[in-house]
This record gives C-alpha cells, sequence and structure tokens, in this order.
C-alpha cells in the first residue's frame, strides 16, 4: 500500500507537469501519467478533480493534439472506472456526474460539424473521435438522462 503523502506528490507533481510547462512532451507525458494512475489512485482524485477538470478543458480547447488527446482519454478511463464501480456495487465518487456540465460542454463545444471534419487535417479527425467516443462513455455512465441533453447542444452547435 502507498502512503498518502507519496501519492499526494505524485498527484501534485503530475497536476503541476499538465499546467505549468511550456514544453508540448512535458505536458503530453503528464496528461499520460494521470491517464495511468487514473484507476490506481481513483479513489485519492477528489482533492485535485477541479484542477483537473479545469486543465483538461483548456486542453481540449487548444487541441494541441498529443495533449488534447490525453485530456479526452483521462475523462475516458474515469467514465470506464466509474462504470465498472458501479456495475460491480462498489463505492464510486461520480466524478463524471459532478463534473457533468463542463465536460459536456468541452467534448461537445469544439465538436467539428461532419463537413468541417473531411476537410479538417487528420489531427482534428483523431481529436473529433476520440471526444465523440468519451460522449459516448459519459452516456453509458450517467445513463440515457444525458442522451437528450447531448442531442440538443449538437444540434444547437449544427446551426451556428
Amino acid at each position: 500500500m502507498v502512503e498518502q503523502g507519496h501519492v499526494n506528490g505524485i498527484l501534485t507533481a503530475v497536476v503541476q507537469g499538465m499546467n505549468s510547462s511550456e514544453d508540448l512532451n512535458i505536458r503530453q507525458s503528464a496528461f499520460e501519467c494521470l491517464v495511468a494512475i487514473s484507476s490506481t489512485y481513483y479513489d485519492r482524485l477528489d482533492p485535485y478533480m477541479k484542477d483537473i477538470l479545469d486543465i483538461t478543458a483548456r486542453a481540449m480547447e487548444e487541441n494541441e493534439e498529443p495533449v488534447a488527446l490525453q485530456a479526452i482519454e483521462f475523462w475516458s478511463s474515469i467514465c470506464d472506472e466509474e462504470f465498472n464501480r458501479s456495475t460491480a456495487k462498489i463505492t464510486c465518487s461520480n466524478f463524471i456526474r459532478k463534473e457533468l456540465p463542463v465536460l459536456v460542454r468541452s467534448l461537445v463545444g469544439t465538436l467539428p460539424r461532419q463537413e468541417e471534419d473531411q476537410d479538417q487535417g487528420e489531427w482534428a479527425r483523431n481529436i473529433a473521435m476520440a471526444r465523440r467516443t468519451c460522449l459516448q462513455l459519459v452516456m453509458r455512465t450517467v445513463g440515457d438522462v444525458l442522451r437528450q441533453d447531448v442531442v440538443i447542444l449538437l444540434a444547437l452547435g449544427r446551426r451556428t
């Protein structure tokens, strides 16, 4: 068992790496670490979730492919963890439900329209595909109540 102090040190270093470095490779590596530890230290993420949400939302908006993909992958891994916990009747922190409005806005808000998707480079299509997949995982995690809201957001986005 890892001591809480070690976990805090790891999570603090990862969050700082995601947030403060100008170097794309360092930010990407920090996000990759976050994804890797998200299920192992899931029960200890709560104090860091506000910062993680802010940083991942910003990373998704900036569309630097390696960082944006890892930010999306983090939320996908949290969806998987929470779905598995709820299925196994294990205590869940419900991070997806708690952060749902900001998370969905971040995922849907910058989804390109399908016709725009065809005109963009491969990196844009990769990010769009990751966003769509994560939205599907979010819907699976929180249930069908979200489905109507996402459809409305997507429809509104298509008209603008």
